[in-house]
């Protein structure tokens, strides 16, 4: 499974204001958070609330739901109840051992085939926010074909690892250890780079853009966002531009020209092309193709959502 979310926004479950409020949010992603953002008194309304989004609301942006998992009687609760034809994915937090992404990997595929979806379908993010599950990381990537990618948890490694966050100066050289190694177990593992949390600076847009920067540059793609005001920046800097694309297109005719006619590595505008090069060419290329192929399934997704809806509404209504 390949995952091309660049931002994935927070919507509180625990806030009915807000959770009206999904189908008008304009964002690549949606994660209704049902783990930290809700009251404990408010768990079980939370949940109910959830579930009724997912089974009567039609939209385009994929849904993602964060469970509970400080205890299974709580995540089976929170899974048994969202399991619907319009979840995309659960965000599975605190994810140390294999052993728990197996567990809910066993769990979704008997709440599939009750609901009659296909067994695998909904997908699993494991987000990694301890010290231990910063040493598994390669386990874990390798745990489910249900993963789509990992996510690093910075405000509850940084409690694990006792750092200070978010830390004056930036992102400290233990997080970026800690991003490196999801990078490279998500690499060997064959899924998608890993998706970079929450900056918690909301109004602070110029210190999300450094720090989305650098976790692009570590190797990531993409970060969440805790208000709807940072989806555009993240966007921004994880999307490939016109020029990037542009100059892609440029080196990769140029070298498949010179490549027909027996030579492998080019000058073109001052810079080598080789293969190496090339082919990473190639790969934005690809991965554009792919964010607009993503963009044009949701879209169908919800409309048909919106015929179901529309024909189970007119059978009730004979």
């Amino acid at each position: 499974m390949t995952s091309l979310l660049t931002s994935m926004l927070f919507v509180p479950a625990g806030d009915e204001r807000k959770l009206a409020k999904v189908p008008l949010l304009r964002a690549p992603s949606l994660i209704l958070d049902l783990e930290d953002a809700v009251a404990v008194a408010r768990k079980p309304a939370a949940r109910a609330n959830v579930g009724r989004l997912l089974r009567e609301t039609a939209t385009s942006t994929p849904l993602y739901v964060r469970v509970n998992a400080d205890s299974p009687d709580a995540c089976l609760a929170d899974l048994q109840e969202i399991v619907a034809p319009c979840l995309a994915g659960v965000v599975l937090p605190k994810v140390g051992s294999p052993r728990d992404v197996h567990v809910v990997d066993w769990a979704l595929t008997a709440l599939e085939r009750r609901s009659g979806l296909t067994p695998g379908s909904i997908r699993l993010m494991p987000t990694i926010e301890s010290v231990a599950g910063i040493l598994a990381a390669r386990e874990i990537a390798g745990s489910s074909r249900r993963i789509e990618c990992l996510i690093f948890g910075a405000g509850d490694f940084s409690l694990d690892a006792g750092l200070d966050w978010p830390a004056e100066g930036g992102v400290g050289s233990l997080l970026v250890e800690a991003k490196h190694r999801l990078v490279l177990a998500s690499r060997a593992a064959g899924i998608a780079p890993p998706h970079d949390g929450a900056y918690p600076m909301f109004r602070d847009l110029d210190g999300l853009r450094r720090e989305a920067a650098q976790a692009r540059d570590l190797g990531m793609f993409g970060k969440h966002a805790i208000h709807p005001d940072q989806v555009a920046v993240i966007d921004e800097v994880f999307l490939p531009s016109e020029a990037q694309l542009a100059h892609a297109r440029t080196v990769v005719d140029a070298f498949e020209a010179s490549e027909r006619g027996g030579v492998g590595n080019i000058d073109v505008d001052g810079q080598f092309i080789d293969y190496p090069v090339a082919h990473r060419a190639r790969a934005l290329l690809a991965m554009a193709g792919q964010l607009e192929a993503a963009k044009q399934a949701a879209v169908q997704q919800a409309s048909a959502q919106q015929t179901r809806g529309a024909r189970e509404t007119e059978a009730s209504d004979a």
